[in-house]
């Protein structure tokens, strides 16, 4: 396994493991069942584990490129509606001066 994909298996799992025991204590609070709270949890927690590595490759090989390069596109025409008019004057919100701001 590539050393990329190994830290973002690392990650995946590091958060897994943070998100299950927070839900475990979440169903133990609404069920107050240990044995029920642990079931739900330790079946849903590997199960988005997956799902999320999954999503985590999906968005490292098709997203992130064509992601970056529409903000890219996107930057060129914002700056081209947003005219900034630089002026040597100071501006004070006590005292208007007539003229364009």
């Amino acid at each position: 396994m590539k050393p990329a994909k190994l830290e973002l298996l690392t990650k995946v799992i590091a958060w897994r493991v943070l998100s299950t025991s927070c839900g475990f204590v979440i169903a133990y609070l609404i069920t107050g069942k240990l044995s029920q709270s642990a079931g739900i949890s330790l079946t849903i927690g590997p199960l988005l584990a997956l799902v999320q590595w999954g999503f985590e490759i999906f968005w490292d090989k098709l997203l992130r490129e064509r992601l970056r390069y529409a903000f890219s596109g996107q930057q060129g025409r914002i700056s081209r509606f947003l005219r900034w008019r630089r002026d040597t004057r100071s501006v004070s919100l006590d005292e208007h001066k007539q003229g364009t701001d």
